[in-house]
Parts: C-alpha cells; sequence; structure tokens
C-alpha cells in the first residue's frame, strides 16, 4: 500500500494535493511513536526527512525512527549498527 502511495506521488504534478505521509505507530499498549518518513517531493532534489507532513530543517542527526518507504525497513542514525547517518542537505 505504502509503495502505491510512493508511486503515485509523481503522477499530479500540478495537484496542490499530496505530499509526504504522516506515519503514527501504536504499539501494544496503546503508546504511539511518530515516524519520520524520507521523502522525495516534487520541489526535492534528493530525499529528506519529514515528520508530520513537514520537511525537518539542518540541525544535526535525530533520534527519532525513520521509515524508508523504498525498502520498507526503519532505522534510527543514532541507534542502528549502520554506519548511515541521515542529515538532511537542503533548506
Amino acid at each position: 500500500m505504502l509503495y502505491k502511495v510512493n508511486e503515485s506521488s509523481y503522477e499530479f504534478k500540478n495537484s496542490s494535493i499530496g505530499g509526504a505521509p504522516q506515519i503514527l505507530k501504536i504499539y501494544e499498549h496503546l503508546s504511539s511513536q511518530k515516524l519520520g518518513v524520507l521523502w522525495m517531493n516534487r520541489m526535492d532534489s534528493e530525499p529528506s526527512i519529514y515528520l508530520s507532513g513537514r520537511r525537518l530543517t539542518n540541525y544535526g542527526p535525530r533520534d527519532m525512527w525513520i521509515l524508508d518507504p523504498e525498502k520498507l525497513i526503519t532505522y534510527n542514525p543514532l541507534k542502528s549498527n549502520s554506519d548511515k547517518e541521515v542529515i538532511n542537505q537542503f533548506i
């Protein structure tokens, strides 16, 4: 389903509807957490991190979980065992 949303975001370039999805993960005991999304809007030259539909500014690494919709994985740049550190390049 998320892959279909990502594909269709490029079909309506002149539409005012669209943008990064807003994702909230709800856990078993009703606690919840917002997830950032690695997303590329029509005005972006490369994917950026969006949280609650808004692009995050470039203030260094963040302690938050990020969803990559292309690979369907979540990761935290500060806690994951990867050398991948996600920082937005453009404001």
